[in-house]
């Protein structure tokens, strides 16, 4: 076999298994690269879902509102979100319990975490204290920015309305 011989008649089929094979190799690292993806954006989630300073959080909330007369988690009233806001201490407490759930809900927003996983893990605590905390918003928004806590309250909208889907397809 010359080398003309070679080249004419295996040298293509050669190329063309290697041409495969490489094109082989990109799928299967493109397929690694969504599966790293998928898990970074899994872990996020996870890694802004601190229970331990969550409960940390709401358990001083609490004892700070029993401290000014306030049952704390109730949905709260215009009254006793006014009182919260002008004691220093109990604003000084409620303002990371409230930052907590808008930094997790930005996350969300921002497609940083992914929203199915914070669904399944916090949705039902997101949109009940979006309901605790309704009182409240409104009145850091008529008192310093009117858009204040929107992410929180974009992201308990969206779970509320899949909240009522799965409700409505599991009746």
């Amino acid at each position: 076999m010359t080398l003309e011989e070679f080249s004419t008649n295996y040298a293509p089929t050669i190329q063309a298994v290697a041409a495969l094979l490489a094109l082989g190799s990109l799928l299967q690292v493109w397929c690694q690269i969504r599966k790293a993806n998928a898990w970074n954006c899994t872990a996020a989630a996870f890694g802004l879902l601190d229970v331990d300073r969550f409960d940390a959080l709401e358990k001083a909330v609490i004892d700070e509102c029993d401290k000014i007369g306030i049952k704390f988690p109730k949905e709260l009233t215009a009254g006793e979100a006014k009182l919260i806001r002008e004691n220093h201490d109990a604003y000084h407490t409620m303002k990371p319990f409230i930052y907590f759930h808008e930094r997790l809900c930005v996350a969300v927003t921002a497609g940083y975490a992914d929203e199915n996983v914070v669904y399944d893990t916090y949705g039902t605590l997101i949109r009940g204290y979006y309901k605790v905390l309704k009182a409240y918003i409104a009145a850091a928004r008529a008192e310093d920015v009117p858009e204040a806590y929107q992410d929180f309250e974009e992201v308990t909208t969206r779970f509320e309305q899949r909240s009522l889907k799965r409700q409505k397809q599991t009746a």
